[in-house]
């Protein structure tokens, strides 16, 4: 028993004499392998999540007659799906005319985006023999590629531009006071009378 022992500590020893560091084995640097082009599209992508998702919250405090601060207040410990629901919840609510259908589509098409961007800004940028790609387990088993996230920038800022264009109708006073009489008739028929 003693000899096995010996052995184990002089294995374990040795391990700790050796003290591997990244220089012994250097990872490639992200633009040795997605390189300039593909830097610059995946930070665009994440800087274009964040704007999407200050972008809805803005919206979100105006569908709820809330300032921004508190609305970010209130949900400032939502999940990305929490906000979503928020925003689908708020945008079913709001009943000004036929056109504004078509913007209750914009959290499932953010909601689809959500996979593709958790493994975009946390996955590992890896080159295989079809270039390089991202993966990350954690989220999907999905990779995504450089032109999937030209792609996905393309969707995303159609998205973004959708956004703003409900932004700005919503700015217009005329909308938001029939919003806020639909609104008020709704929440007058839940509170009963006193």
């Amino acid at each position: 028993m003693s000899r096995w022992l010996t052995r184990l500590w002089s294995w374990f020893s040795s391990l700790i004499r050796r003290r591997h560091t990244m220089s012994d084995n250097p990872a490639p640097r992200l633009r040795d392998v997605i390189g300039n082009d593909g830097i610059y599209n995946v930070g665009l992508f994440i800087v274009n999540w964040n704007q999407m998702e200050s972008t809805m919250m803005l919206i979100i405090s105006q569908l709820l007659f809330v300032d921004l601060f508190e609305a970010e207040a209130i949900m400032s410990g939502f999940s990305i799906q929490q906000k979503l629901e928020t925003f689908s919840t708020a945008l079913n609510r709001l009943s000004l005319s036929p056109k504004y259908n078509e913007y209750k589509k914009l959290p499932g098409l953010i909601r689809k985006m959500q996979d593709p961007r958790n493994v975009i800004a946390h996955g590992m940028w890896m080159t295989g023999d079809d270039g390089p790609s991202c993966s990350n387990r954690l989220f999907s088993n999905k990779r995504y590629s450089l032109s999937d996230v030209a792609a996905l920038l393309i969707k995303q800022q159609d998205i973004q531009q959708r956004l703003k264009v409900l932004f700005d109708d919503l700015r217009d006073p005329e909308v938001l006071s029939v919003a806020l009489k639909a609104w008020t008739e709704r929440f007058s028929q839940r509170v009963p009378p006193q």
